[in-house]
């Protein structure tokens, strides 16, 4: 959650510096800032629609001594990790909306920060918790987009 914060910081930054004059926009497009606008909602949505379908399993952080349930419907069917989805394609439509060097490198941040905690903490939790449930649901879906960041299928252990 601190990455959201921070590229939210960025990219209000972004936002004072180009009103300023200090950094100037990339490009300057209406159609680009209608785009952005359009995917930054989608994104509010699909964010929205990730915690709504975690039910009573949604929480922020990890915490050990928590079991909580595996989701792998809705949602979690096709995309592990729709919410991070969701917040990515919210900042990219905010970049849209405000393309500078500022936003672009805060996009980039969020990005890096999203793949960190999920690969290094979030997975590794739910692998310890959940075991094979965890690692076949993960075989079959998307990290973040459907397909596309699937883990190898669970291998069985020797005896």
């Amino acid at each position: 959650m601190l990455a959201v914060v921070s590229f939210f910081g960025i990219f209000a930054a972004a936002a004072i510096l180009n009103l300023t004059g200090i950094v100037p926009l990339l490009v300057e497009s209406t159609r680009l800032a209608i785009g952005g606008t359009i995917v930054a909602t989608l994104g509010i949505g699909l964010t929205m629609w990730g915690q709504l379908d975690m039910g009573n399993s949604w929480r922020v952080g990890i915490d050990s001594e928590e079991r909580i349930e595996l989701v792998t419907t809705g949602l979690y069917a096709h995309v592990r990790n729709p919410i991070y989805s969701g917040v990515f394609l919210f900042a990219f439509g905010l970049v849209q909306l405000v393309p500078n060097a500022i936003s672009l490198s805060g996009l980039i941040a969020v990005l890096v920060v999203l793949e960190i905690v999920v690969r290094r903490i979030e997975e590794p939790y739910l692998e310890s918790v959940h075991g094979l449930a965890f690692r076949s649901w993960a075989s079959t879906t998307g990290r973040f987009l459907p397909r596309l960041g699937r883990l190898g299928a669970p291998r069985p252990k020797a005896h």
